[in-house]
C-alpha cells in the first residue's frame, strides 16, 4: 500500500478538520468586515433660495467634505462610517416666493414643501415649534417631511449637512463632547459617529429601528442649549427617544397657527 493510499489515522483527520473550521471562520469573519466596511451612496437633490450663491462645485465639495469626515476615525471614540453623499443634477433655485429667512411655522412648511433633499435659506429662527437661532432644522422622514433646510453660509457646512441628513435617520442629538449629533452648534471638531449612529446613516432615512436613536443614559444632560430663549417651548431631547418623537409628532399634526 502506498502512503497515499493509505487511510488517514484519527490523527489526522482531527487537524484536516481543524483546518476547515478555520478556513470556514476566516471566510465568515472576512464577509463580515466586508458588510460593515461596505460603501452606502446617497445622491441628494439640492435646491437653494435665489439670493443665495451656491454654485455645483460648492456643493460638491460640501458633501465631499461631509462623507470624507465619516469615514476619518479621530480618536478611541469614533467609528469609521463609509457613508458617501453626492450631488443629484443640478442644484436648483427655490421657487419663487419661497422665504429665504423662517421665522414662523408656515415660513417651515413652506421650504420643506419644496422638493428636494437639502433646501438652503439664508437663516432659520423658528423649528420644530421652538424660537430661536438655528443652523439646520430636520425631522425624521417617516413623520412625513423628507427633507433638511440648512443655513449657507455657515460654521463647518460639511458638519451640518451631515448632522441634519443623521436626523432623517432618526437619530437625536447626544450630550458626547465632539459628537456630530451634538446639540451645540456645530464646530469642525463636531465629527464623531458611533457604530449604532453608523448603522442609521447607512440605512438612511426611514429606519424603523434608528427613530429617536440613540437612548441616553439616564441622567445625562445637554452640555449647551439649543435656543438662547429659555422661556420658549422646548422638546426634551435629553429624554427617551419614544418621548422625544411622540413631542415631535404631536408638533407637527397640530394646525397651522
Amino acid at each position: 500500500m502506498s502512503v497515499r493510499d493509505r487511510p488517514f489515522s484519527c490523527q489526522e483527520v482531527q487537524k484536516m478538520k481543524l483546518r476547515n473550521l478555520v478556513a470556514i471562520v476566516c471566510v465568515g469573519l472576512l464577509l463580515g468586515v466586508e458588510a460593515a466596511s461596505a460603501q452606502k451612496v446617497y445622491s441628494l437633490t439640492i435646491k437653494v433660495h435665489p439670493d443665495i450663491s451656491l454654485s455645483d462645485a460648492q456643493a460638491d465639495r460640501i458633501l465631499e467634505d461631509a462623507s470624507d469626515l465619516l469615514k476619518t476615525k479621530t480618536g478611541e471614540n469614533d467609528f469609521v462610517c463609509n457613508v458617501t453623499f453626492k450631488r443629484k443634477g443640478h442644484v436648483q433655485p427655490l421657487a419663487d416666493g419661497t422665504p429665504a429667512i423662517i421665522n414662523t411655522r408656515r415660513q417651515l412648511e413652506a421650504v420643506h414643501r419644496q422638493e428636494a433633499d437639502i433646501k438652503v435659506v439664508s437663516e432659520i429662527n423658528f423649528c420644530l415649534g421652538k424660537e430661536g437661532s438655528f443652523e439646520g432644522c430636520s425631522w425624521p422622514h417617516n413623520l412625513g417631511i423628507h427633507s433638511s433646510i440648512v443655513v449657507h453660509p455657515g460654521s463647518a457646512r460639511a458638519n451640518l449637512w451631515a448632522h441634519e441628513f443623521g436626523h432623517r435617520t432618526g437619530l437625536r442629538h447626544r450630550t458626547e463632547p465632539g459628537a456630530l449629533m451634538s446639540n451645540c452648534t456645530l464646530r469642525s471638531s463636531h465629527v464623531r459617529v458611533t457604530e449604532e449612529e453608523c448603522r442609521c446613516f447607512k440605512a438612511g432615512p426611514g429606519a424603523a429601528s434608528c427613530r429617536g436613536r440613540p437612548e441616553e443614559p439616564e441622567g445625562a444632560t445637554m452640555v449647551c442649549p439649543i435656543v438662547q430663549n429659555d422661556d420658549s417651548p422646548r422638546l426634551a431631547e435629553n429624554a427617551d427617544g419614544a418621548t422625544y418623537l411622540r413631542r415631535l409628532s404631536e408638533w407637527f399634526r397640530s394646525p397651522s397657527p
